[in-house]
């Protein structure tokens, strides 16, 4: 009996082991940020395992940690990290398909290529490449207004005269809207004569025959299958750097919203990235579309419109040069979904199936959305389920309406410099002097909040913060620096929902960041300058320029 009792307890199968002593560290010497409104600084933060335990003095926490590991912040500032709820991560294509950089694409100065490449030249880019390309090859242009201006009524025709054998994408650098040849709609599936996909348009002639614009949701095919090109082991790498750039920017969880992969792929994919950094929306390509949770959430994604270098946001008044948008004078831009689409979309937050994130750029797709919402009607307490995304034109009368209604507006910092100039192109300046407003949203009471709005990789919070305070299209429109870090952590939390993140309270995820330079005695021009010197995700370093240190044990 003794003998088999030894042999049970050497095989592990006696009494259940002792579970391990939770890890306790407490955070001392530094300035601890906690980004709860209103509340002040405190001296010291004490962490368990994955949990924060207390802040407070610093006499009153050691008195609370017997045995932690202490870390001496050497005078720095802690804070909580931020939190990116809009991200686009997946890369358009293979690097060896494009033919042009997308440095200078968006820049109106640009002493060559203002608003990008025209149509001749773009022509001339995919003539060349097609020549010493493998049949077969996609080929790739990213352009802006300079193209959509001058492409003319039939892109495909030109395209394919230039490049038969290849599929031929030119892109928006926003990624709103395409123009391609026959090869790239064959490889999405499209023919002549077909309707509409739900949430996107093809351009088509008095025949029917398909004349290669490619507008919104009828991008999702094709980009699709052309990320059939990289194994998902390529997009796990891809997106496992992407994170790793994020946490050295201070970020501690981002919201992928892919186009490129479908959701039960990118599902896959981004489980396999180390360091519990990406959640997942659901790009909502069909109404009766079953999007399943993505660790234990749900966040749908709809586009109410498009973005003005395709003439495609929805506006009130209409576009100046509407013979270079998609159909004829007046232009205001067009509705992505029907009213009923978008009545369904909302639905789906009334029946309790997670958040919606709407896409509404134009001032006119902002006001349809929240008129869908005022006709559903119900409490407000609903409607902070439901975002709406970017807001880049937005009529006063309807922040009021956004207000009551509790909507939260996510905007998007970089928007402040890249869509001021597409606006300029394409709207009157009375609507260009009116757009991208921050410091009025907060005025009429709208709930404000931060994302990025990257493509394949993350731009620095800090250089965004520095935008969204200085403002450099509307100065008068700038927030407070305690706004904009308000509108990064807990707004932008409390936006997606994740109630475990955006401040540093007992309970809460120990997540968080330690500053290279403390931002309120930094000038508004070197904000960007800051970055992240240790970022901690759930009480594990994930970041670490080696310049904090534990002092004991």
């Amino acid at each position: 009996m003794n003998k088999l009792l030894s042999l049970l307890l050497a095989a592990g199968l006696g009494c259940p082991s002792e579970p391990p002593d939770p890890e306790r560290v407490l955070y001392v010497n530094g300035r601890i940020d906690t980004c709860v409104p209103g509340a002040p600084p405190a001296e010291a933060l004490l962490t368990t395992d994955d949990r924060i335990t207390a802040t407070g003095p610093r006499r009153t926490l050691e008195a609370q940690a017997h045995g932690a590991r202490v870390v001496d912040l050497g005078g720095r500032t802690l804070m909580c990290g931020f939190v990116d709820g809009h991200i686009h991560p997946e890369p358009l294509g293979a690097p060896a398909w494009f033919v042009n950089s997308p440095e200078y694409v968006s820049d109106p100065t640009h002493p060559q290529h203002p608003y990008g490449p025209d149509a001749a030249e773009v022509l001339e880019l995919v003539r060349q490449r097609a020549l010493v390309a493998a049949a077969g090859q996609p080929i790739m242009v990213l352009v802006s207004v300079a193209y959509w201006a001058s492409a003319g009524q039939d892109p495909r025709a030109a395209l394919d005269a230039v490049a038969p054998n290849h599929p031929v994408v030119i892109a928006s650098w926003g990624g709103h809207g395409l123009a391609v040849n026959s090869a790239a709609l064959a490889l999405a599936g499209f023919s002549d004569g077909q309707a509409d996909p739900y949430g996107g348009r093809l351009t088509r002639d008095s025949t029917g025959r398909l004349t290669g614009y490619v507008q919104e949701l009828a991008e999702v095919p094709l980009f699709q299958t052309l990320a059939g090109a990289f194994t998902d082991g390529d997009l796990v790498t891809h997106a496992t750097g992407y994170a790793q750039a994020a946490w050295r920017t201070g970020q501690v969880r981002g919201l992928a919203i892919p186009f490129m992969v479908s959701p039960t792929r990118g599902a896959g994919i981004y489980a396999q990235v180390p360091g519990d950094y990406w959640r997942m929306a659901c790009l909502l390509t069909d109404p009766a579309q079953d999007c399943q949770p993505y660790r234990g959430e749900t966040h749908v994604k709809v586009f109410i419109d498009g973005s003005p270098d395709r003439c495609e946001a929805l506006m009130h008044l209409p576009y100046v040069s509407p013979e270079t948008c998609p159909e004829d004078a007046p232009w205001y831009g067009f509705a992505n979904l029907s009213t009923l689409h978008i009545d369904l979309a909302l639905m789906r937050v009334i029946g309790g199936e997670g958040r919606l994130l709407a896409h509404a750029l134009g001032d006119g797709a902002v006001t349809l959305f929240l008129d869908r919402l005022e006709a559903l009607g119900g409490p407000a307490s609903r409607w902070p389920q439901v975002t709406l995304e970017h807001g880049d034109h937005f009529r006063p009368a309807d922040m009021a309406r956004a207000a009551r209604l509790g909507v939260v507006v996510v905007q998007n910092p970089t928007h402040l410099l890249t869509v001021p100039p597409l606006s300029a192109a394409r709207y009157a300046p009375a609507v260009v002097a009116e757009s991208e407003p921050l410091r009025d949203l907060v005025t009429n009471g709208v709930r404000l909040a931060f994302a990025s709005d990257d493509f394949i990789a993350p731009t620095s919070t800090w250089l965004q913060i520095q935008l969204a305070v200085a403002h450099p299209f509307r100065p008068a429109q700038g927030l407070t620096l305690q706004e904009a870090l308000d509108a990064w952590t807990v707004h932008a939390a409390a936006a997606r929902g994740w109630t475990d993140l955006g401040t540093l309270e007992p309970g809460k995820r120990a997540s968080f960041q330690v500053l290279s330079r403390d931002p309120r005695s930094t000038p508004v021009p070197e904000l960007g300058g800051i970055t992240s010197v240790l970022t901690v995700v759930n009480g594990a370093t994930v970041w670490s320029n080696g310049s904090v240190q534990a002092v004991s044990p």
